[in-house]
């Protein structure tokens, strides 16, 4: 809550307070000068309505900040629950290559062999390209940019990423990390069409079921509540038990109290 608001909040009250007093001595003010003239009268009847037009005024003041302040409550409710997000995908990115990273290469297939008869590139257990050195540095160096804040950036990094390193294992997590670089500064139509990329340009990465629980996400934001809660019926029917079914669950459990 702004500092501004918290001052009027605690103030207005007080003035209230004095402006009823006000307003309840100023009848007797006048019985006690009707002796001396209706002049001394007359004042005071002026002043009694003066006070109960700033009374109106405080009041009318009060409605204000009291929606300004649930406005902000509710902002910072999404802000934290984009956050929330955040993390939770930064999780699964670690847990993720991991996965990747952890297997031993394997022996090349008769499809994976280059003219000179070696792996085009080492393998993981999953059958996966383990990303070389230079590729996870160009990576790292744009998520990088993504955990400091810096989202324009980063969502340049990892396009200029993809564009050198089109056929990377890296390249669905950079793809979707486009989308919520969009998806985190509010621009929710941009966001949309990035995470729909990481569904149509790598259906079967581990990325795209993130991807599809934050087009339901978007949608909700963009406020197509039916699209929303397709997506999100979706994620829950093919990744039961899961972090993203649950996550999906509050979702919907969340339009359903707003009544959407």
């Amino acid at each position: 809550m702004k500092p501004e608001i918290r001052f009027f909040r605690a103030v207005i009250p007080l003035v209230l307070g004095l402006a009823l007093s006000a307003c309840a001595v100023a009848p007797q003010a006048a019985t006690a000068d009707d002796s001396s003239g209706s002049g001394t009268t007359t004042i005071s009847k002026q002043t009694l309505v003066e006070l109960l037009q700033q009374i109106q005024s405080l009041q009318s003041e009060v409605r204000d900040l009291r929606n300004q302040v649930e406005i902000q409550g509710h902002d910072q409710d999404q802000f934290r629950s984009r956050m929330q997000d955040l993390t939770q995908d930064l999780d699964r990115r670690v847990r993720a290559l991991e996965r990747v990273g952890g297997g031993a290469p394997a022996t090349a297939g008769p499809g994976d062999a280059t003219a000179g008869g070696q792996p085009s590139a080492p393998l993981s257990d999953a059958g996966i390209k383990v990303p070389d050195a230079e590729e996870q540095s160009a990576y790292d160096a744009a998520f990088q940019l993504m955990k400091q804040g810096d989202y324009d950036n980063a969502g340049n990094a990892f396009r200029g990423f993809i564009k050198k390193y089109p056929s990377s294992a890296l390249a669905p997590n950079a793809q979707y990390w486009i989308g919520e670089s969009n998806y985190i500064q509010r621009n929710f139509p941009q966001a949309l069409k990035e995470f729909i990329k990481v569904q149509e340009n790598y259906p079967g990465s581990r990325k795209a079921p993130d991807a599809q629980l934050k087009i339901g996400y978007t949608y909700y934001e963009l406020h197509e509540w039916d699209k929303a809660r397709a997506f999100l019926k979706e994620v829950v029917k093919r990744y039961p038990d899961t972090l993203l079914a649950r996550s999906a669950h509050t979702r919907l459990d969340m339009m359903q109290k707003e009544g959407h």
